[in-house]
Order: C-alpha cells, then structure tokens, then sequence
C-alpha cells in the first residue's frame, strides 16, 4: 500500500471506532468510478474492517450488478427508484442475476430522490 492508502486506512478506522461507520461509499452511477479504483478502494475499507456500499448505474444495471458481486461488495445501491415498476424491474434482477446465499449475505437498497417516488412510495 502507498503511504496515502495507509493513511486512509488509519482514518477509516478512526471513522469506524468513533463514529460507528460501517462501509465506504462508492457509485458507478455519478462518480464514474473505474472497476480498478472500486476494488482498490474495497481492499482499502476491507483493511480498516469496513464494507464497501456500492451505488450502481440504475434499476437494471446488470453489468454493474455482476461488477458489485465480483468486487464483493457488501451493499448494492439502485438510484432514483421512482415506480412500483422500476422497484419490480430492480428486485427481479436482484433473484436473477444473485445466488441465493449472496442475496442471503449482501444488503440491497435503493434511492428514493425525487417527488415522484414519494408519492408512488406506498404503492412501493
């Protein structure tokens, strides 16, 4: 590791001790992130005992649902759920494309951000 990732790492810990954080944050939807930098960054929150929360590209972004299992993240994240549809579309994916016992270890969410989706929430 380069001094700046074990720097990072002795923060995250920091992080984790006092303030209860549980994972790191990253997103192929906005950030752009490469799959490089995503793994660096699980091996980097892996070393201070945290998971890596990843925010993929939509409700049916299955390239970065198969990116987010081979990375092994901890928590899937779809943006901008808005309809019972999208919800349905998203969860489908979810039973299809992982394995019962990665389902079974792995935590799903997804964003509710807008004006729409609260309205559609209790339909939801």
């Amino acid at each position: 590791m380069t001094t700046l990732e074990l720097k990072m790492v002795e923060l995250l810990e920091n992080l984790r001790d006092k303030n209860g954080v549980t994972a790191v944050k990253a997103e192929f939807e906005a950030e752009a992130s490469r799959i490089q930098e995503v793994m660096r960054l699980k091996d980097i929150a892996g070393r201070a005992g945290l998971g890596l929360v990843l925010k993929i590209g939509g409700a049916e972004a299955i390239t970065d649902m198969f990116e987010a299992e081979h990375i092994g993240a901890s928590v899937l994240i779809a943006p901008m759920i808005e309809s019972p549809y999208a919800l349905r579309k998203y969860l489908e994916a979810i039973e299809k494309y992982f394995p019962q016992e990665l389902r079974e270890r792995m935590h799903f969410g997804f964003n509710v951000e807008t004006k729409m989706a609260c309205d559609n929430f209790s339909e939801m």
